[in-house]
């Protein structure tokens, strides 16, 4: 996770020193929790409450499985938009049609709900689209004037 981010490669030496520099801690455990076979889960507490990300390697190729507990699988590859929004009727046209306004392709889609319904009587959506090239920030802000829509991040994998 270091190494995306900073300017210096982290590895298994340095990456918990790198942690520790930037002030962030860090805990291994060893759970079945998963549905997946040798799955890793990264949990991250941030100070809008915690978030978690499970990942796998499948065919040599790192792959996201579950975001917050929601199935929603994708190549950890390339340009990458993440929406977390109400799981009410139109959201997905309404990405769709922000996206191909702005000239942005739509490579692959993956959509995943939460099991429960939240405080607002609607569950909770989150969906990863691989796009062709990068979404400029604009188009993020386009995303999140939909009531709907809550977040709108996009997570660059450059080799």
């Amino acid at each position: 996770m270091l190494g995306r981010s900073l300017e210096h490669k982290a590895n298994v030496i340095n990456a918990l020193q790198l942690a520790a520099d930037r002030g962030l801690n860090y805990a291994e455990r060893h759970e079945g929790r998963s549905t997946f076979a040798d799955s890793v889960m990264l949990e991250l507490d941030t100070d809008t409450g915690v978030v978690t990300a499970e990942g796998a390697v499948v065919f040599d190729r790192p792959r996201l499985m579950r975001l917050d507990g929601i199935h929603c699988e994708m190549l950890l590859e390339g340009d990458l938009l993440y929406l977390m929004n109400e799981d009410v009727p139109g959201v997905v046209g309404f990405v769709g049609n922000v996206l191909g306004q702005n000239n942005i392709n739509i490579a692959n889609f993956s959509l995943g709900r939460s099991e429960k319904h939240g405080a607002s009587g609607s569950r909770v959506a989150v969906a990863i689209i691989e796009t062709d090239g990068p979404v400029p920030e604009a188009v993020l802000h386009q995303l999140v004037e939909n009531p709907a829509v809550h977040v709108a991040r996009t997570v660059a994998f450059r080799a």
